[in-house]
């Protein structure tokens, strides 16, 4: 006859993922060693999460609690799954294992420790109600006229051999940020770059 014998020879690892708001964050479980299977509780806070999907088999999922019941056909591997949460606000908050045991391939009950992730839900960047700059050159050339923060139009003049132009500027509000384009592959003549603020 054969006994299961339990041993506390895996562990569990729950990654922490920083996601900014509006985006689902994914939360991987992975085991230290090759199991045949797993029986896994995980426990999440349902005020800060939504449960999503699991990439396993169907799981049991009660308010905060997905219970995991994940056997291989055969042979053994890695556990490494992902569960996808939805945020449902700002800040940080754990995704703990608090039941973890697995399956060797000989049948033998392996046993981990309680581990926990944490998910961190970053607000969205606020948009900048001030589009204008604090500084601007360009290189090669000289703007013409000089800067001015209300000025929106100005004229360079470089050599025919130039064919792109670095531009480089400093918005008023930090929260602005600044893209730069037609800057390159310029030809002999007038060539339009435009910078813009956001």
């Amino acid at each position: 006859f054969s006994v299961n014998t339990f041993a506390a020879d895996v562990s569990f690892s729950v990654s922490s993922p920083t996601v900014t708001e509006g985006n689902n964050v994914s939360v991987t479980i992975k085991s230290s060693i090759a199991v045949a299977g797993v029986d896994l509780t995980v426990q999440y806070d349902a005020s800060s999460l939504e449960f999503v999907s699991y990439s396993g088999s169907s799981p049991t999922v009660s308010n905060g609690s997905i219970s995991i019941v994940d056997y291989r056909t055969s042979g053994s591997a890695v556990y490494s799954e992902t569960i996808v949460f939805k945020p449902k606000k700002v800040g940080s908050s754990s995704v703990k294992i608090t039941k973890c045991t697995a399956s060797s391939e000989q049948g033998d009950l392996l046993s981990g420790s309680p581990v926990s992730g944490t998910v961190t839900v970053k607000a969205k960047p606020v948009a900048s109600s001030d589009a204008t700059l604090k500084s601007l050159s360009v290189s090669p050339g000289k703007l013409s006229p000089s800067f001015s923060s209300s000025r929106t139009e100005y004229e360079v003049s470089v050599a025919n051999s130039v064919t792109s132009v670095a531009i480089s500027a400093k918005t008023n509000h930090s929260a602005a940020k600044y893209s730069v384009s037609g800057n390159t592959k310029l030809s002999v003549g007038n060539n339009t770059v435009k910078v813009r603020v956001a």
